[in-house]
């Protein structure tokens, strides 16, 4: 990737970037969320879903 000016302030935001996915993932793995019931006492799904439609 020679044509991407690798400076500090780039290397550190991806690191971050990086560094918030693994923290993240660890934290998935470690304590899975619980699978909640939604308004119809069915599996949500998120915000693609209008909770007041069943």
């Amino acid at each position: 990737m020679g044509w991407m000016a690798w400076t500090l302030p780039t290397a550190i935001f991806f690191a971050t970037i990086a560094a918030i996915l693994v923290a993240m993932t660890v934290y998935e793995i470690k304590s899975p969320c619980v699978e909640r019931k939604g308004f119809c006492r069915s599996r949500p799904h998120g915000v693609t879903g209008c909770s007041l439609v069943c």
